[in-house]
């Protein structure tokens, strides 16, 4: 280690990639699902990448189980299609509200063949449950992901990360439009001396002299944990897509930009918010702090407040980084122990007055829903973990005049370039014509060497002047583009739809309607909308909902005959249910049996979800099974936290974390403990970190709701009661749980 700047002195270059590969989860303790088949279909069309993830996976159990898929995206990416093969045939999803789509998945779940739900999840995620995975036997999956081409100087680039890390049979198609031949992009990657080209006999993995349209790869029994990447080659000018939707014309344009970064007066002052909720140790710390070191090498005397925040929690500490030395401020950050959920009080910025804020988060906030609050100087908002919440995190760094920088996807030299350069701005537009309905970027936004601008004509052509510099007082330039003629680039217009919807998540409960209206029409899944693959058709006549092309006359028909006459009912699976984990199980035997969740206490729960196990079907996920059960002995490390004094406590439990650290219920347990001694503070920050694991999942919101009630914390309690509500629908148990806590909190408050 460098002591003078406090980390490694070496610059790293290299991007941070986000490991973007398909997966499925089973039960801990069983032989994982295998993915024995991968076919890649890349089509470019214009500026447009359409990737197809064709998936065999294999179950080598000899019980049928449940799976999660789950599929993490890049910034730019978003899912819009998946189709599951039901009873031998590709069965393409549709866009459904989420809360009707979770309605039905709930409602006829655990039939012989589930539906599938692909819902997105913080973080970029995007996950469904799959059933079932038969003994011994294979299912099909495929996932279409779109993105724009990124851009970098003279060309355009595709990344498509292949870390498997294990043996399949692969195959990677790769197809340009056929309208636009162009020159044969540059391949850069490991799999590159492999390829054959469709047009041209030469097997050499340089570019050729000839144009092309296609190139392939194929090898059997194929070690994967690598990547593929291309440079394709820009015209010299600026290039226009175009696309005539409904009596407007999308335009997209890819302009190169003159006019570098420049070197701006850097603070004196700099304010350093740093997230120390227990997510904080999924992101990739390292990196931050190199990019860190490379900032005060450039910035080396600067005063810097430390502000180190989580739940119910703000502490400040004032470091002096003299002559690059921040060895104190980096000890201070190697001693951080990241504990709770994250809550982001409305005033966390309010007394910064000069300088600059640098924000190190994941942005997701979860416990609470207030997001980040104004902030009066520029707000550099810095993400390094897997799992982020995008809307916090560019919404106060677009509204304070600051920036976003994802280290998931840039390189430390572009990170620190953003922290200590002014870049060109976009600064205005003019037309010949008043029939400009939109522009992005927006009047005001920083651009790139190479910027894309989209936007909407009402007509079919405008002659555009677009102005940029460094400020309304500094003008570096003026290019003027023409849009004309329109072309059909369907993708253009979905690409237009998630820029919009982009947009509008900043304010996503205001603009709720509008983002399903464009979600339901161009088949994007967001926070509101859901892709829903059904069994039967019936299903869909059963539950309106309009079904994929293949079954579209049949839905027709039986959806007119319906009109006519009383609707014959569905013959379902009769048996006695109860619920566990959001899913409804049909029991082996004459059991004890819950007809409603609404009548199951945490501890019947429990039993529930334990008798569960012994059931024909297992599940994909067990969040309950170490909960403390009264009627057994206690848990191993509950022995140990129960043996050791008050004073003593706190160290040895977070001694033991480290064996349990993504075990949710292990906090809930552990904050039982904390509460019977009356520590209560301890004992909300230790429960709230069940919920900072696994946010999303309905069981552990209900069982760490339940649990703030029993702590009296009725405030965080009514706020998990209406997350539930508002991500899982109608629930009535849930409402009296909301009902009581806000009666107790109305109590305290009178």
């Amino acid at each position: 280690m460098n002591e003078k700047n406090g980390s490694e002195s070496s610059f790293i270059s290299e991007k941070s990639f986000i490991e973007r590969v398909p997966k499925v989860t089973v039960t801990p303790g069983r032989e994982p699902i295998v993915l024995r088949n991968l076919t890649i279909d890349v089509k470019i069309i214009g500026i447009m990448a359409l990737t197809t993830y064709d998936m065999i996976f294999y179950n080598p159990n000899a019980t049928i189980l449940e799976g999660e898929f789950t599929m993490p995206l890049g910034d730019e990416q978003y899912v819009s299609a998946i189709a599951l093969d039901i009873n031998g045939k590709m069965r393409d999803g549709v866009i459904v509200e989420k809360d009707k789509a979770r309605n039905t998945f709930e409602a006829i779940v655990r039939r012989r063949i589930d539906p599938a739900l692909v819902e997105k999840m913080a973080g970029n995620l995007f996950k469904t449950r799959i059933y079932p995975f038969n003994p011994r036997n294979t299912r099909r999956i495929k996932i279409t992901l779109e993105e724009p081409l990124g851009t970098e100087q003279d060309h355009y680039v595709y990344d498509l990360p292949l870390r498997f890390k294990q043996t399949l049979n692969f195959d990677l198609h790769v197809n340009f439009s056929p309208e636009k031949d162009r020159e044969v992009p540059e391949i850069q990657s490991d799999l590159s001396r492999n390829f054959f080209w469709e047009k041209g006999s030469s097997r050499s993995w340089k570019p050729l002299k000839k144009k092309t349209t296609s190139w392939n790869f194929s090898q059997k029994n194929c070690f994967l944990d690598n990547y593929f990447h291309f440079d394709l080659p820009k015209t010299a000018n600026h290039e226009i897509f175009t696309h005539w939707d409904h009596q407007e014309t999308l335009f997209y344009a890819n302009i190169p930009m003159a006019g570098a970064p420049k070197e701006k007066i850097l603070p004196q002052k700099i304010s350093l918010f740093w997230d120390a909720s227990l997510s904080g140790e999924k992101r990739n710390i390292n990196y931050e702090k190199i990019l860190l070191s490379h900032y005060f090498a450039a910035n080396p005397d600067v005063e810097v407040t430390f502000a180190l925040f989580r739940l119910k929690s703000l502490e400040k500490k004032t470091f002096a980084v003299t002559k690059g030395n921040w060895s104190a401020l980096h000890k201070e950050i190697e001693s951080v122990i990241y504990e709770g959920a994250t809550e982001f009080p409305p005033d966390l910025f309010d007394d910064i007055s000069e300088g600059e804020i640098f924000l190190f988060s994941d942005g997701m906030e979860t416990f609470g829903e207030k997001g980040f609050g104004k902030a009066n100087v520029p707000v550099f908002a810095i993400n390094s973990s897997k799992k982020y919440d995008r809307v916090n995190l560019v919404g106060i760094a677009c509204k304070s005049g600051g920036n976003f920088i994802n280290l998931n996807e840039q390189n430390v030299e572009t990170a620190l370039e953003k922290l200590t350069k002014k870049f060109i701005k976009f600064l205005d537009y003019t037309a010949d014509s008043e029939e400009i309905l939109d522009i992005y970027p927006h009047p005001g936004e920083e651009i790139r060497d190479n910027q894309a601008f989209w936007g909407i004509l009402a007509g079919r052509e405008a002659k555009i002047l677009l102005s940029f510099g460094y400020s309304k007082d500094e003008i570096t330039g003026t290019r003027e583009i023409i849009v004309a003629n329109p072309g059909e680039n369907p993708a253009l217009a979905r690409f237009r739809a998630r820029q919009r919807i982009r947009e509008l998540e900043l304010n996503p409960e205001k603009n709720r309607g509008e983002i399903i209206e464009l979600a339901k029409n161009y088949s994007i899944v967001t926070d509101y909308t859901s892709l829903l693959v059904l069994e039967s058709v019936h299903d869909y006549v059963q539950y309106d909902i309009t079904p994929p092309e293949e079954l579209l006359d049949e839905y027709k028909q039986l959806t007119a005959s319906r009109a006519k006459k009383s609707f014959a009912p569905i013959a379902y699976n009769t048996d006695p249910i109860y619920i566990v984990e959001e899913a409804p199980m049909v029991m082996k035997d004459d059991r004890e049996l819950y007809s409603s969740i609404d009548f199951v206490s945490s501890e019947q729960s429990l039993k529930l979800n334990r008798r569960y196990h012994e059931s024909m079907v297992e599940p994909s996920f067990d969040y309950t099974t170490d909960i403390q059960d009264h009627n057994e002995k206690p848990a191993p490390y509950l022995k140990i936290l129960q043996s050791v004094p008050d004073k003593k406590l706190l160290a040895v439990y977070r001694m033991i974390k480290i064996g349990y650290a993504d075990q949710p219920f292990f906090y809930i347990n552990a904050a039982d403990e904390f509460a019977r001694r009356n520590m209560p503070e301890q004992a909300l920050l230790i429960l709230s970190g069940a919920v900072e694991i696994h946010p999303e999942y309905k069981e552990l919101l209900k069982a760490a709701a339940q649990k703030l009630l029993g702590f009296k914390e009725y405030g965080y309690a009514v706020f998990l009661f209406k997350r539930i509500l508002k991500q899982y629908g109608e629930d009535p148990q849930i409402y009296k749980d909301l009902a009581r806590a806000l009666e107790e909190m109305n109590r305290l408050i009178a």
